[in-house]
Order: C-alpha cells, then sequence, then structure tokens
C-alpha cells in the first residue's frame, strides 16, 4: 500500500491547496488505529483548538497517517502521543510527537529515504517498509512545506511539519 502511495503521488503533478481542517482526519485516525492504542494502552492529545492548514487533503491525510502509524508503533507501551498544530499569518505547522525510543542523531537524516529504517525495532504484527517518512517528506515538500524530526522537551521523538499561507 505505501509503494501504491508513492507511485499515485508522483503521477499526481497537479492539485490545489484548500483549507483542510485537521480534526475530521485526526478522528479518522484515532478510529482506525482504535485497537492498536488500547493494545498498548497509549493516550492520545489532540489540538484543543480547531485548526485548518492550507494542503490538499490526500496529501495531508498520507502524512498524518504515516507519522501516527511510527508514533503508535515505535511508542511507549503505557506512553503518550501529542497531537499539535497551529496556523498563523506566514504559515501553518503540525506536530506529532511520542514517548518511547529517541532516534539515534545518525539516523535523523537517513530515516526519511525510501526503504531505509532506523535500528529501533517497530513493535508490532507488521514490519514497517521504510516508505512511511519518505512518503511523508515528499508530500510535505509537494505542498511547499518541511517535514523534519525536531527536539522536544515533552517527548522522546517529535516530527515537525511546517507549510506557507496557512490559515
Amino acid at each position: 500500500e505505501r509503494l501504491l502511495d508513492f507511485n499515485r503521488l508522483s503521477q499526481q503533478e497537479v492539485f490545489s491547496l484548500t483549507a483542510v481542517p485537521l480534526t475530521p482526519l485526526l478522528l479518522e485516525l484515532l478510529t482506525e488505529y482504535r485497537l492498536a492504542l488500547e493494545s498498548k494502552q497509549i493516550g492520545v492529545h489532540l489540538p484543543s483548538e480547531p485548526v485548518s492548514l492550507q494542503a490538499e487533503s490526500y496529501r495531508l491525510r498520507l502524512i498524518l497517517d504515516n507519522l501516527f502509524s511510527n508514533a503508535v508503533s515505535y511508542g511507549a507501551k503505557g506512553g503518550q502521543i501529542w497531537i499539535r498544530a497551529g496556523a498563523g499569518a506566514d504559515g501553518g505547522w503540525l506536530e506529532v510527537a511520542n514517548e518511547g525510543p529517541s532516534i539515534p542523531l545518525a539516523e535523523r537524516e537517513r530515516i526519511f529515504e525510501p526503504f531505509e529504517q532506523g535500528s529501533i525495532v517497530r513493535q508490532g504484527l507488521l514490519k514497517g517498509s521504510g516508505m512511511g517518512l519518505s512518503i511523508a517528506r515528499e508530500s510535505a515538500m509537494s505542498l511547499g512545506g518541511e517535514l523534519r524530526l525536531i527536539d522536544d522537551k515533552q517527548a522522546d521523538v517529535c516530527f515537525r511539519l511546517d507549510l506557507k499561507g496557512s490559515a
């Protein structure tokens, strides 16, 4: 499925940016990952205020899905996931952060390459393809944005998406 997403992205050149409300996308993710979240006893914290990001909904959904999937798969049992977002005149941002093993400094750029995975073992029945973060970064770039791993005082791992012109 990740390969199909990657292929679909590379062929879908023309699209328009619109204000995409995050709340419906986040509620879909919670429903989709409910069993995994319950199994690992992970708590999820959503933005307290509704936020819309200037994006293309399919690509934004891909980014969110890949980041949230990683947070659930690599997150600590009994840990927390924080999804934070905001928008201003110069653009919008979204963060997906979780408790769990930190990503070693030497791997922080390599994990965004296709078919690459870090040294931290993914928890769960399915092994990752190494495509998720690559797809998420390509999607971010296609939206004129940037996806990167940042340091966070609250969480062990935090991915941040910055988009221009969100409102």
